[in-house]
């Protein structure tokens, strides 16, 4: 399996957690608010617990490159890097409303 084709698999469900998706974007979109309003608060501690679940969980579900920027994210506010760290939280948004799209959930 070359190196794209890895990438991509890990954006597929495992078998019986696709019916989970819709619920899986729902409370990430939840999470994704609050995360902005931890950042307003400068409270990095919850921000952090917050990342540290979609890292644990995010890939069976299909979401490995949330997993991926959740990493990311950690690693700017454990520099205190806040300008990046905002641009990531940026990009999982989009990442979130992408995948949304792709399976094409209202």
């Amino acid at each position: 399996m070359d190196m794209v084709s890895a990438q991509n698999s890990r954006e597929i469900p495992d078998e019986g957690l696709e019916i989970f998706v819709e619920e899986f974007i729902t409370d990430r979109e939840k999470e994704i608010q609050e995360v902005h309003s931890f950042f307003e608060r400068a409270d990095f501690k919850q921000i952090k617990k917050v990342t540290h679940k979609w890292i644990g969980y995010s890939e069976p579900y299909g979401f490995a490159t949330l997993a991926d920027l959740a990493k990311e994210l950690n690693i700017l506010l454990d520099t205190e890097d806040l300008v990046r760290a905002k641009a990531v939280l940026l990009k999982i948004e989009t990442y979130i409303k992408s995948k949304k799209e792709s399976f094409d959930i209202g």
